[in-house]
């Protein structure tokens, strides 16, 4: 748990980097631009994905006690779900401006369903793993390792990959 509690510091320091010290004039201070909903909505997706992903590679099952990865990663699965959901909706709902628009969209939904997907299988097969070791029986899914490798490999790819599509959202859209 110490492990856990030192990773999800870590992710939420790592969300303040850029915040500033705070010394800044208000004569410095930048008009706020009007921001798309979606870029708002695809940024909180990708947080939840990166956060999640961290916890679930570093959740470790314990084999005397079960349930140990889903109690682990409840809080940012959740937090991902939500985001997802959200993100997901906001996708459903949009009508672009422009064909070059549709397309952005049409990015932003396979990106995040491509992620969802990966974080899916690998956290049922890590779930699934733990559960049959701690109840003795025998596991029979796909491995594991290379699951949460994969969910890892295109987690970190896709992230830089969906902050350039908040950016373009936010000029095209």
């Amino acid at each position: 748990m110490r492990r856990l509690s030192i990773m999800a510091t870590a992710v939420a320091l790592s969300a303040c980097i850029g915040c500033g010290d705070g010394d800044q004039d208000a004569s410095d201070a930048k008009p706020a631009r009007a921001s798309h909903p979606l870029a708002g909505e695809l940024a909180a997706w990708r947080s939840a994905a990166i956060s999640y992903n961290a916890v679930l590679k570093n959740c470790q099952p314990y084999p005397e006690n079960g349930g140990v990865i889903p109690a682990c990663t409840r809080k940012w699965r959740r937090n991902y779900d939500r985001a997802y959901e959200s993100l997901a909706r906001k996708l459903r709902s949009a009508r672009p401006s422009s064909p070059d628009c549709a397309r952005l969209l049409v990015r932003a939904k396979s990106l995040s369903s491509e992620v969802t997907n990966a974080l899916t299988r690998a956290y049922e097969a890590h779930s699934a793993l733990e559960r049959s070791v701690s109840g003795g029986d025998e596991y029979r899914g796909p491995p594991v390792l290379p699951l949460l490798d994969r969910a890892d490999k295109i987690t970190l790819r896709d992230s830089p990959i969906a902050s350039d599509l908040e950016s373009s959202i936010r000029r095209t859209c």
